[in-house]
């Protein structure tokens, strides 16, 4: 009924972290190994033939560079970063019970107000899973001026609340959000707090599916009320209007002439009129006829509103008379190629139409076309049909694996914009 959690605005902290990291290893690597490379053929006599070079793999470079600040770290004890290198160095290596060691002397060690150490291996242990055990570490962290920190911390819990999110136990995500977005406020970080906002509305909507999966409609109702204190957005205004929408035909009209006013491309205009009408149908059992008038007016409005704006069954149809997919030789994009006209079953012209068309492949869609199509002066004639329209769309390297001659084209359409528009009609692309 919901769509799911926006992956493609989510942003994983614990990936990011770990990246980075790894950044900054492998390139001190590769200065180690240019150095050390450069070095040896210094020594090398010109009048020689250097053997051939083995060449090492990343592991054993690791492994080098591991001897390497070991040694160091017994001749300076007390140095913690050497203790962090040596935490990244073994956690790279897959070598955890080291990593462990290394980066909690590195924490022991660091002097007061030095925190990367506690944030490498709270991060350490995310990686592990080790949840209770990471958060742990971030509350030994009891800094108060430093902002930074506080904003830190901020990233630590949005990550961990992620790694619950993505196990399921919303609850505890939702706690940790919270979390996130008092330390980002305290801190100043606005863009941050709105960023752990996002992460709580996306919580709430998630438990509001989970509850709808158990049957529990109250419990999704609750969810969605406080995702509407948070932030008063029109989507979860519609989801409210469609919960209540056998439970409660007024609350549920309240809720989607919100919608309505403030963004009616949302609008399934056929679930408007059923709400309308349930609402006419509950004020008359209530005997109140100047409501029942009001809602009987509504309806009309409505009703004349879908027969102007929206297409009706069988007074459009689309003819497609060309498909071709063409595959990139340098890269894996993929072109497809369209070429269809559409016709006009009525007896009306029909001006503007706003025409949209959507390849759905593998569980995934996007929209490869949208124009607003005809005019006055140049409108679809009745029984008549278009000059054939063309279409050609690139998808990127990503979705390009994912298309393939299973993918549905599904054109909409509807006469007026910011309007949702209907079915038509879809196509399977095939060989």
């Amino acid at each position: 009924m919901f769509p799911c959690r926006n992956c493609m605005n989510k942003k994983n902290f614990l990936e990011y972290f770990i990246t980075f990291i790894l950044s900054i290893v492998i390139a001190v690597l590769l200065v180690a190994v240019t150095v050390f490379t450069i070095g040896h053929r210094a020594k090398v006599n010109y009048n020689n033939q250097p053997k051939a070079q083995t060449v090492r793999n990343e592991r054993e470079v690791l492994i080098e560079m591991i001897a390497r600040y070991e040694k160091q770290l017994r001749e300076d004890p007390s140095d913690y970063k050497l203790n962090s290198k040596l935490g990244n160095f073994y956690n790279i290596l897959g070598h955890y019970e080291s990593s462990e060691k290394h980066f909690k002397d590195a924490m022991a060690k660091s002097p007061y107000g030095i925190h990367s150490t506690y944030f490498d291996l709270a991060y350490f242990y995310l990686k592990q899973k080790r949840f209770k055990d990471a958060e742990n570490v971030i509350k030994q962290i009891t800094v108060v001026k430093k902002m930074p920190v506080h904003a830190a911390k901020g990233d630590f819990y949005v990550v961990l609340g992620d790694m619950y999110a993505d196990f399921g136990d919303f609850e505890v995500a939702m706690v940790n959000y919270e979390k996130a977005r008092a330390l980002y406020e305290f801190s100043g970080r606005k863009k941050r707090e709105k960023l752990a906002e996002s992460r709580i509305l996306d919580t709430y909507d998630d438990l509001a599916v989970k509850n709808m999966e158990k049957k529990k409609l109250t419990a999704a109702i609750q969810s969605l009320e406080k995702a509407r204190e948070i932030k008063d957005s029109p989507v979860t205004n519609y989801k409210l209007a469609i919960l209540y929408k056998d439970i409660d035909p007024l609350k549920s009209y309240k809720y989607i002439k919100k919608v309505y006013n403030s963004d009616p491309g949302l609008i399934n205009y056929d679930i408007y009129e059923k709400i309308l009408l349930d609402a006419l149908k509950y004020y008359e059992n209530e005997g109140d006829k100047t409501s029942v008038a009001l809602y009987a007016h509504k309806l009309k409005m409505l009703k004349n509103f879908k027969e102007r704006y929206l297409v009706q069954p069988g007074e459009i149809d689309i003819e497609l008379k060309k498909t071709r997919i063409k595959s990139h030789i340098f890269n894996d994009k993929k072109t497809v190629y369209i070429e269809f006209v559409i016709k006009n079953l009525s007896h009306n012209n029909i001006q503007p139409l706003y025409l949209t068309v959507e390849a759905d492949y593998n569980s995934s869609s996007e929209i490869i076309y949208t124009k607003k199509l005809f005019s006055k002066k140049s409108p679809l004639r009745a029984l008549g049909e278009s000059e054939p329209i063309k279409l050609k769309y690139t998808f990127d390297d990503e979705i390009s694996g994912d298309f393939s001659y299973n993918t549905r084209l599904i054109f909409r359409a509807a006469k007026k914009q910011n309007i949702r528009p209907k079915q038509i009609a879809s196509f399977t692309i095939k060989k």
